[in-house]
């Protein structure tokens, strides 16, 4: 997927895992994330483990935040979040406007 500004998004699936490579306008990796419906790990651009988000339901996440390079499972600081608080709409409404875009991975 691509948007208008530039930003890039390459999503594959494997069986039950999805992975989401995201790049910058300019071309560096953002970040990348992969996992499953239940179940995502959030890595950085070099390929360290920063955060581990369990969805709950479809509205409600745990986010643990870890040391950039820790391996699964490992213990951080959690935050439970729901995506119906005041916070996130306005968060998410502010984003919404993202247009699709052409381009080239």
């Amino acid at each position: 997927m691509c948007y208008a500004n530039g930003v890039k998004v390459l999503s594959t699936v494997a069986g039950d895992t999805k992975t989401n490579i995201v790049k910058k306008a300019n071309g560096d990796i953002c970040f990348q994330e992969t996992g499953t419906t239940s179940i995502q790990y959030v890595y950085d651009p070099d390929g360290g483990l920063v955060a581990g988000i369990v969805v709950n339901n479809l509205t409600v996440l745990t986010i643990t935040c870890l040391s950039p390079g820790s391996a699964p499972g490992t213990v951080g600081t959690t935050t439970d979040t729901s995506l119906l608080d005041p916070q996130c709409a306005a968060y998410a409404a502010e984003n919404a406007p993202c247009a699709t875009g052409t381009c080239v991975w």
